[in-house]
This record gives C-alpha cells, structure tokens and sequence, in this order.
C-alpha cells in the first residue's frame, strides 16, 4: 500500500529517476535541480513528501510544500 513520508537529501537519486522516467526535460541538474541545491531547499523551510509504493522508493513522486516566515 501506498504511503507518505518526508524525504531527505538522501532520497535525492530516486527523485531524479522519477523524473527521468517521466520524461521530464525542465532538468536542470547542474543548477537548481542540483544535489546541493536540493539540500538548499530543504534547510530553507521547504518540505517535500513523498508518495512511495515501497520503503526506499518514492516511486509514485514527490510533492514540495513550501513555508515562508
């Protein structure tokens, strides 16, 4: 069964393989899209959940929940 959970840098690899899976062409991992870029965002009061089918696996996506202070 389905469920969400918070995901974290470490869960950066499977995200960009979602992504290249779906044919997303906006990427771009050398910017914003890059690993530190990512860790950026989530220290910066963003959260992004995650709809995985398996532990380990977000493979049904992530989703960004942004927060401003």
């Amino acid at each position: 069964m389905p469920s969400l959970r918070l995901l974290t840098v470490g869960d950066y690899d499977a995200i960009i393989r979602l992504w290249q899976e779906a044919g997303l062409r906006s990427m771009r991992l050398q910017r914003r899209d890059s690993p530190d870029a990512f860790a950026a965002q989530l220290t910066a009061l963003q959260r992004v959940v995650g709809l995985e089918e398996h532990q380990q696996d977000p493979s049904l996506g992530p989703l960004r929940q942004s927060a401003e202070i």
